[in-house]
C-alpha cells in the first residue's frame, strides 16, 4: 500500500492513543497511530515506496518502512489552539507539552484559564515575539512555568490580565527564558523558586516586565543563576530580588527604571543573598523613599557581594544602603566604581554593625554615610558644603552688647539643602568634621570701643569659635572673620552670632557676598 505526500495535522485524541517509537538519527521520538505517526522532526506514513518523499525510508523495529509527509515544527495549533483571544486554547496547550516535544506559538492572543508547565526535561516553548497568553479567571496561577530541565521559553508575551500568580517561572535547572515580556501580573513579572526543588543554573536573557503586583524579576532560593540585559519598569516592588539563600547570582547589564511603586525594599533587594554580583547596571527612580540597592537583610546576613560599575541615579530613597536588621548585617562587600546622581539623603550608607565593606572609585560628590565610623564621612569632600551671604542690609542690629544672630538670606551653594537662609541655621546631615567659616562687616556705629563674631554650634556637642576686635576704627566700619573645624553630630546645628559694644544700637551688616557670609563643608 503506497500513500501520496500529504501535510498531516494529527488531532488531540489520535495523539492521545498513540504509542511511542524510537527512531535513529534527529528523529528521536515520533508519535505512532494507525497507519502514520508524528514527531519533533516530521511526520510519517507506512509506505512501499521510497520515491514518495525524496527517498527517506525509515524502518522501525518491526521492519516496516516509513516516508515522511510532513517536515515542519509541532505547533500548538495541531492541537486546537484558535489564538483568537476568545476561545480558552488551555486545552491544547496542555496537549502540545504532554506531547512532549519542542512546539511553536504562532502570533495570536491565546486565552487559558490555567497554569502551562513544562515537566519534561529539554523541552522548549518557542513563541514568535507576538505570542500572547492572556491569563483569565479567577483563580490565580503562574501562566508558564519551567518544572523540567534545561528546557527553554523564547519570544512569548504574558498578559496577567490583572489576575494573580507571576507570569513566567523557573522551578527547574538549566533552563534560559529569552526575549518575553511579562506584565500586568497580580504577583511577579518573572522568577526563579528553588524553595521545593532544585533550582539552579538558568539564566533570563533580555526580558522585559513591567506593571506587575510585585518584583519583576524575583529570586527566592535559587542560588547560581544568571539574568542579564533585562528591563523591569514600573512594578509595584522591587526590579530585581535576590532573597533567601539565593547565592552566587549575578545581575549584569539590567535595567530597573520607576520601580517600588508602593513597596518592595529598592530598585535591586537583597536578603540572605552572599557572594553576588550586581554589575553594569542601571538603577534609576525608585519609588515609596527606597534606595536604588538595599540590603534589606530580613532572612540572614548578605555578605561577599561585589557591585561594580552601575548607574544609581535619582532614586528617592538613596543610592546604595546596607540596612542592619537586628543580627543581620551587610557585611565585606566591594562597592567599586559606581556612578551617582540625584539620589535623595545619600548615595552610599553604611548602618552601624555593616563592617568590613569597601568603598571605591567614587567622585568626590559623592554622599556616603558610613556610621560605623560615628556616621563620618570616610573620605573627604563628599558633597556637603553649602556658602550663605548677607543678601539682605540688616539695620540697627547691634552697637549696645546685644548679641544679634545673623539670618544670612542669599545662597551661593547648599548641596544637601541642609542650610537654612530664613534663620541662617545649618543642621549637619551626617556625623564628621566640618570645616566652618564666617564673616561680617558692620558699620555706621559710633563710640563701640569692642566686637565680636561668633560660631556657635549646639546639639549633641557645644563649641563656641569667635573672632573679636578691641580698640574699634573712629571709622565705625569694621570687618569680623572667624574659622574653626567643629565635629558635629547628625542634626547638630550652627550659626552665626555678632556682638558689638560700648555705643548705641545704630550699627548694620551691609548686603554684600564679599564681606559677610557663613559657609562649610565636610573635610572629614
Amino acid at each position: 500500500m503506497s500513500y501520496q505526500p500529504q501535510t498531516l495535522v494529527p488531532t488531540i485524541a489520535a495523539l492521545q492513543a498513540a504509542t511511542t517509537t524510537s527512531l535513529p538519527g534527529s528523529e528521536c521520538f515520533v508519535a505512532q497511530y494507525s497507519t502514520s505517526f508524528s514527531g519533533g522532526g516530521g511526520s510519517f506514513r507506512l509506505g512501499t515506496s521510497a520515491t514518495a518523499n525524496g527517498g527517506t525510508i525509515i524502518n522501525d523495529a518491526s521492519g516496516r518502512s516509513w516516508y515522511r509527509i510532513y517536515s515542519g515544527p509541532v505547533s500548538v495549533d495541531m492541537f486546537g489552539a484558535t489564538g483568537n483571544g476568545t476561545t480558552d486554547d488551555t486545552a491544547s496547550f496542555l496537549a502540545a507539552i504532554a506531547f512532549g516535544v519542542d512546539f511553536f506559538v504562532p502570533t495570536g492572543n491565546y486565552k487559558t484559564s490555567a497554569g502551562l508547565v513544562l515537566s519534561a526535561n529539554s523541552q522548549s516553548m518557542i513563541g514568535s515575539g507576538d505570542s500572547i497568553i492572556i491569563k483569565s479567571g479567577s483563580n490565580p496561577f503562574d501562566a508558564i512555568v519551567l518544572n523540567g530541565n534545561n528546557g527553554s521559553v523564547i519570544d512569548m508575551q504574558v498578559n496577567g490580565n490583572g489576575v494573580g500568580g507571576s507570569g513566567i517561572g523557573v522551578h527547574g535547572s538549566g533552563n534560559l527564558v529569552a526575549n518575553c515580556q511579562s506584565y500586568n501580573n497580580g504577583v511577579h513579572g518573572f522568577y526563579f523558586d528553588g524553595s521545593s526543588t532544585t533550582c539552579t543554573m538558568n539564566r533570563m536573557e533580555d526580558n522585559y516586565a513591567y506593571s506587575n503586583g510585585q518584583v519583576g524579576f524575583s529570586c527566592f532560593d535559587a542560588p547560581d543563576n544568571v539574568r542579564v540585559g533585562n528591563i523591569a519598569y514600573n512594578n509595584n516592588f522591587e526590579g530585581f530580588t535576590n532573597d533567601g539563600t539565593s547565592y552566587r547570582n549575578v545581575i549584569t547589564g539590567n535595567k530597573s527604571i520607576t520601580n517600588c511603586i508602593t513597596g518592595g525594599v529598592g530598585g535591586i533587594g537583597l536578603d540572605q543573598a552572599g557572594n553576588c554580583v550586581i554589575t553594569g547596571n542601571m538603577i534609576n527612580n525608585s519609588q515609596s523613599s527606597r534606595p536604588g540597592i538595599q540590603f534589606q537583610n530580613n532572612l540572614a546576613s548578605s555578605l561577599y557581594c561585589t557591585i561594580t560599575g552601575n548607574t544609581i541615579t535619582d532614586n528617592t530613597g538613596g543610592g546604595i544602603h546596607m540596612l542592619a536588621n537586628g543580627s543581620f548585617f551587610g557585611s565585606y562587600n566591594i562597592i567599586a566604581d559606581n556612578n551617582f546622581q540625584n539620589n535623595t539623603n545619600f548615595d552610599i550608607q553604611l548602618d552601624t554593625g555593616c563592617i568590613g565593606n569597601i568603598i571605591s572609585g567614587i567622585a568626590t560628590t559623592a554622599i556616603v554615610k558610613d556610621f560605623n565610623r560615628g556616621g563620618i564621612n570616610p573620605k573627604s569632600g563628599y558633597g556637603v558644603s553649602f556658602r550663605a551671604y548677607a543678601n539682605t542690609a540688616r539695620n540697627n542690629v547691634t552697637g549696645d552688647g546685644t548679641i544679634y544672630q545673623v539670618p544670612f538670606d542669599g545662597i551661593t551653594t547648599n548641596n544637601q539643602s541642609d542650610y537654612n537662609s530664613s534663620n541662617g541655621i545649618f543642621t549637619a546631615p551626617m556625623a564628621g568634621v566640618y570645616l566652618l567659616t564666617a564673616a561680617v562687616r558692620l558699620q555706621g556705629g559710633s563710640g563701640q570701643t569692642f566686637a565680636q563674631i561668633q560660631i556657635e554650634q549646639t546639639g549633641g556637642y557645644i563649641q563656641t569659635s569667635q573672632g573679636e576686635i578691641d580698640g574699634l576704627p573712629s571709622t565705625g566700619a569694621f570687618n569680623l572673620s572667624v574659622n574653626d573645624l567643629f565635629f558635629m553630630a547628625t542634626g547638630d546645628t550652627a550659626f552665626v552670632n555678632v556682638i558689638a559694644s560700648g555705643g548705641s544700637k545704630n550699627m548694620s551688616i551691609p548686603s554684600s557676598q564679599v564681606t559677610s557670609y557663613f559657609s562649610g563643608i565636610l573635610v572629614g
